[in-house]
Formats: C-alpha cells, sequence, structure tokens
C-alpha cells in the first residue's frame, strides 16, 4: 500500500495511519478519533457569565474553600494531599446541589451502621487498656523527645565552647605580646578586661542553652464514640 499510494495524497496518508493504530492488541477496545483526521476546525468562544449566588450557596461555598485551606495548612503543603483537596473544589464548582446531595449520601450510608450495645464493665475495662496504651506511647515520645533536645543542648554548648574558646585565646595571645613588649598599661588593661567579659559572657550564654535541657510534656484524655474490636471473627 505504501508503494500504491500517493504521497501527496492526505486521504492516502489517513488511511494509512489507521491501518498502523488496528495493529495495535488494544483497538479492538477503545476507538480514539484525532481532530486532524475528521478536518474539522472548532471554533471556541470563551465569554464570562455572572451569577448571583444565594446566601445559602455563599455560604456553602465559603465553607469549603475554608475547610480546603484549613487542611492545606494543618497538614503542611503536602503535594500529594493537593491532588486530593482538589476534589471539593472541582465538585464545588461543577454544581453545589449535586456535591450536597453526593455527600449528604455518603454521611447517610456511615451514621446507618448499627452500633452494639456494650456494658459498663467492658467500656471500663477498654478505658483502662486505652489508658495505658496512650500512657505508654506518650511516655515513649518523651523519652525521644528528649534524646533529641539532650543531643542539641549538648551540640550547642560545644559550638558555644569553642567559639569563645578561639576568641579568648586571640585575646591571650594579643595579652602576652603586650606584657612581653611593654606596651601601655592602659591597652593592657584593655585586653583583660576583654578577656574577663568574654568569659562572663560564655558562662551567660552557657547557662542559657543549660536550662533547656528541661523538657515539659503533659496530656489531658479526653474520648468520645465508639470503638469496635474484632477479636477471632466476633465484636468484642
Amino acid at each position: 500500500m505504501l508503494r500504491e499510494s500517493d504521497p501527496a495524497s492526505r486521504r492516502a496518508t489517513v488511511e494509512i495511519q489507521r491501518n498502523l493504530a488496528e495493529l495495535n492488541f488494544l483497538s479492538r477496545s477503545f476507538s480514539r478519533t484525532r481532530r486532524r483526521d475528521v478536518h474539522l476546525g472548532t471554533v471556541r468562544a470563551a465569554s464570562v457569565v455572572k451569577i448571583r449566588m444565594t446566601e445559602a450557596e455563599r455560604g456553602f461555598y465559603r465553607a469549603v474553600l475554608e475547610f480546603v485551606r484549613a487542611r492545606y495548612r494543618r497538614e503542611g503543603k503536602d503535594v500529594a494531599l493537593l491532588f486530593g483537596l482538589m476534589m471539593p473544589q472541582r465538585q464545588l464548582a461543577s454544581c453545589i446541589p449535586a456535591m450536597v446531595e453526593y455527600y449528604e449520601s455518603q454521611v447517610g450510608e456511615a451514621s446507618d451502621t448499627s452500633i452494639p450495645e456494650i456494658d459498663n464493665e467492658a467500656l471500663r475495662e477498654a478505658y483502662s487498656v486505652a489508658e495505658s496504651v496512650l500512657a505508654q506511647r506518650f511516655q515513649g515520645r518523651r523519652e525521644r523527645v528528649e534524646r533529641l533536645n539532650e543531643a542539641f543542648v549538648n551540640a550547642r554548648l560545644a559550638s558555644v565552647h569553642e567559639s569563645y574558646r578561639s576568641k579568648i585565646q586571640r585575646k591571650e595571645a594579643l595579652l602576652e605580646r603586650a606584657q612581653a613588649n611593654k606596651q601601655a598599661a592602659s591597652y593592657i588593661q584593655m585586653l583583660e578586661g576583654g578577656i574577663r567579659n568574654l568569659i562572663a559572657e560564655q558562662e551567660s550564654r552557657e547557662l542559657q542553652i543549660n536550662e533547656l535541657r528541661s523538657v515539659t510534656a503533659e496530656h489531658s484524655t479526653t474520648a468520645a464514640g465508639f470503638l469496635n474490636v474484632v477479636m477471632n471473627g466476633g465484636v468484642r
């Protein structure tokens, strides 16, 4: 066919392209018509249509935007999260009534879940276990924070100590040369005062940094709702 067709013929070129496309294993599952194949030029005329929302629509619109923005700020600008947060905004821009109907159906399905009756003894036992697990996790996190804080304080102290050690050594070297060369007493006194000031500054900085060793952590237990624990195929 390539030998017999006219290279200048647009129809022959399109026919060859279609024959090649049919060699694709997926050609029987879907069809795709390219704009260039149908020779139709679509002319789009964009225009802005201004509408006035009702108070209910405006309130719902603002509530969804606030939810998206708050979630974005809380999650720390995660790129992957942005894709998930796009959906409520796209639904909002598409059709507010349809969006409300969809989420009402979702909430309705969730609220239809039956809640088993749980006696007080089981509730007390569950609360005791949850409190124990919470205390263990809290203690583990506190110990981890204390270790990180201790490493930070020690590194900061070492940095400050090295910085002032270098400054004091330079001043002491200048003082030693000034005394050896019997320079003016005022100059020697200035160097001695500078060394004392550096030592005082170092002690003050190290005291401030050591105060950071103390880690304060507390938690308050607040719980509401129901917990279904499935054990050995049953609900407890």
